[in-house]
């Protein structure tokens, strides 16, 4: 399924847009109140410089003069992903590439995030628009959850059915529907893959598990990770150390077994988090982005996190929360810890079963920011030694002057020109330009 909007006044007229502008005020709520954290003030709700802030990927890519395709896949176990595509240059016209065999690259969100994060910076340090001012075909890809995929063929986002899902459920489900769709849609038999932080830890527990391994390798030719988010256990993000000691029935106690930072109208920002947080956080006063990633605000545009933060949070599970604080307490790549006894009935033994390096054959890169708070250089540093014992499908790695948000909001982006690269070197470029 597709829709195609070729320019703004036709995405005006869809449904999307009309709930657009049903959840603005809401989203511009939440971004002016970050911008204040951002900035150490406290500012009116209307006073930012910046104007409306957009609340959608559409109200980027559109504006900007990016025709836009809007995309729709279901998941084996009946979760239906919206996917976006942005199949040509700025201002290139629909009849140049409908039909084009351009280089097919997925970009995968991180924990909370969406497509949206992509395209927030400016047109030629935003990873989204470079690559499809650079040829590619360019893929957006969404995680359940997230508000862009609160539906289902069984139940939706009001059941709390919808929401008994991790990070391991996104990898073995959706990366699959998302990678089978592309490549079934576009004709091409392998498509490179970009992730950020939980989009690279889905992507890295897709090829480490027998179940699904043999498919992604077979459909990835160069796999970037950009933060990823496999080792944890030295971060310094102040939203997961504020409950690394917690159990998981008192994250649950605490904010039940749903959905966690859905914004309006499908959920809401727990009021009882936000008083915890104000209460106990020394950053939320000063400068958010520490709260959750960045180590150093001042490598960060500040106009650029006030944008990031209109389409942000964009909302997972409880439960995906939960896996991730158990991620802050290990250094070990394995699944989901139910405890010894459901353990024993999940897995057949009484610890998680582990992740297996050894079945990764795509080639991989690895770019990590030196002040990320959330995925530390340590931790890096662990996955290239423990990928590098297993297997040789590493064939790059680098830290770079940046946090965690820094790949979105920054105001230098020395990491692009060295994706451009590794893409061009292993997706095909050159012979399928050639084609055209």
């Amino acid at each position: 399924s597709e829709q195609p909007y070729k320019n703004m006044e036709e995405y005006k007229k869809t449904p999307d847009a009309g709930l657009a502008e049903k959840t603005q005020e809401f989203l511009n709520t939440i971004g002016y109140s970050f911008t204040s954290m951002f900035q150490g003030e406290k500012k009116d709700k209307g006073s930012s410089s910046q104007g409306p802030l957009s609340s959608n990927f559409e109200e980027l890519s559109l504006p900007a003069g990016y025709a836009t395709e809007a995309h729709y896949t279901t998941t084996d176990d009946g979760v239906i992903l919206k996917l976006y595509r942005i199949p040509g240059a700025k201002d290139e016209k629909p009849a140049s590439y409908r039909n084009a065999n351009k280089p097919a690259v997925l970009l995968q969100h991180g924990l909370l995030d969406s497509a949206d994060g992509w395209i927030v910076n400016e047109e030629d340090k935003s990873i989204g628009f470079a690559l499809a001012n650079c040829g590619y075909d360019v893929w957006f890809g969404n995680c359940r959850g997230n508000k862009y995929c609160l539906y289902g063929t069984h139940q939706n986002y009001d059941n709390s059915a919808f929401w008994n899902f991790t990070w391991e459920d996104m990898a073995k489900y959706d990366l699959t529907a998302t990678v089978n769709f592309i490549t079934e849609y576009t004709g091409q038999d392998k498509i490179a893959y970009v992730g950020h932080s939980q989009g690279c830890l889905i992507m890295f527990a897709a090829l480490a598990d027998a179940a699904t391994a043999a498919l992604m390798n077979s459909k990835i030719n160069i796999f970037i990770a950009l933060a990823p988010a496999v080792y944890i256990k030295h971060n310094r993000a102040e939203i997961l150390e504020t409950f690394k000691s917690m159990k998981l029935t008192e994250i649950m106690e605490f904010f039940g077994s749903g959905s966690f930072f859905v914004p309006a109208p499908y959920g809401t920002i727990s009021p009882k988090l936000m008083a915890s947080m104000c209460s106990g956080s020394k950053y939320l006063s000063g400068k958010g982005p520490s709260l959750v990633s960045d180590m150093d605000p001042s490598l960060l545009d500040e106009k650029k996190v006030i944008k990031y933060l209109s389409h942000f949070p964009s909302g997972t599970s409880v439960k995906n929360m939960t896996a991730w604080v158990q991620k802050t307490n290990s250094n070990k790549f394995r699944k989901f810890d139910y405890g010894p006894r459901k353990n024993l009935q999940i897995y057949g033994t009484e610890e998680p079963p582990l992740y297996d390096f050894s079945l990764l054959k795509v080639p991989t890169a690895i770019m990590v920011g030196e002040s990320d708070m959330l995925v530390c250089p340590q931790d890096a540093r662990l996955l290239r030694t423990d990928i590098e014992q297993f297997t040789d499908a590493l064939i790059y790695y680098s830290e770079y002057k940046s946090g965690h948000l820094g790949f979105f909001a920054n105001d230098e982006v020395p990491f692009l020109p060295h994706i451009l690269e590794l893409l061009s070197q292993y997706s095909n470029q050159e012979e399928q330009l050639a084609s055209l």
